[in-house]
């Protein structure tokens, strides 16, 4: 019943990405790429983003304008995040600390 409802076989984080928005998956192949993570501008990102999130769900709008980054950034930041079990996505687009 899933697959005929639409439901897709999923081995890896890969296999996620793909079903995102193209501007979504952009920013992610962008820092896969360029090789950036913790300790470069995507791991300074990455907690900038972190210290705007607590406990209660944020959306991604004011992660963007509170953090002064451009959306794309700040979508492949909240990835990393969520990978790494520091974010949590909630209800919608909002975030809250992992």
């Amino acid at each position: 019943y899933l697959i005929q409802d639409g439901a897709k076989l999923v081995l890896g984080w890969a296999d996620v990405v793909a079903e995102w928005a193209p501007e979504w998956r952009r920013a992610v192949r962008q820092v896969v790429e360029t090789g950036e993570g913790a300790g470069s501008a995507a791991g300074a990102s990455e907690g900038a983003i972190l210290r705007l999130l607590g406990d209660d769900p944020v959306p991604v709008d004011r992660v963007v304008e509170q953090s002064g980054l451009p959306a794309s950034q700040v979508a492949a930041g909240l990835t990393a995040l969520e990978l790494r079990g520091l974010a949590r996505r909630v209800a919608g687009q909002h975030y809250v600390k992992g």
